[in-house]
């Protein structure tokens, strides 16, 4: 087989923000570098991380941070492409008290249509999706007292997203299982569970390819 082309698709965890400092964690740290090294020679993942991403439409004016309009002209500019991973959905909680995670999850899905519409391998096929459900934002978190919406609804993003994969076909893994966000903001991931991650994420596509 060909090189296999691998993008991820995702928001400040996968661009890699340290909420220490605000700084970008180094290549052999965030997740997609952790992933591809492990991965090996043959595979080239593709990091498509923006601070501040959503899937909902957010703002008008940067399509950057709106996932659903980026995400086109994205896949058209890496393909070909064998999988896409999408990470998504932690902004879209704080963008408004109305949203729920079911709407986001009804936003996922105009993301995998996308995908698949807009993506094809080396033999013209679509993608493999790989959906992954964030961890639940961290209740230890020193702003609890204000996102106590937004904690208790994170705690819904495995059951949604697991159903919009299974609906559409789409592999999936709940990130939850082995990482967890920092206490500082509650929703960034430090380094070793960027390590974690890219480890966890790499013994699974090791499977599908």
């Amino acid at each position: 087989m060909s090189e296999i082309r691998i993008l991820c698709y995702g928001d400040s965890n996968t661009y890699g923000f340290n909420a220490e400092d605000g700084s970008r964690f180094p290549s052999d740290v965030r997740w997609p570098s952790v992933m591809a090294q492990q991965l090996g020679e043959g595979m080239h993942v593709i990091e498509e991380g923006c601070n501040g991403r959503t899937i909902l439409d957010v703002s008008p004016f940067d399509d950057m941070l709106n996932g659903t309009s980026y995400l086109p002209g994205c896949i058209d500019r890496h393909n070909p492409l064998h999988m896409i991973i999408i990470y998504l959905g932690v902004n879209d909680l704080f963008l408004s008290s109305q949203i729920t995670v079911k709407r986001i999850a009804e936003g996922l899905m105009s993301l995998v249509s996308i995908s698949q519409d807009h993506s094809k391998n080396s033999e013209g096929e679509p993608a493999k999706l790989l959906i992954i459900a964030p961890p639940p934002v961290n209740p230890a978190t020193a702003y609890h007292e204000y996102y106590a919406r937004e904690i208790e609804n994170s705690l819904q993003f495995t059951r949604e997203y697991e159903r919009v994969a299974k609906a559409y076909g789409c592999l999936f893994l709940n990130a939850g299982t082995v990482i967890q966000a920092v206490e500082l903001d509650g929703v960034h991931i430090d380094a070793e569970n960027h390590r974690r991650l890219g480890a966890f994420v790499a013994d699974f596509i090791k499977k599908i390819f």
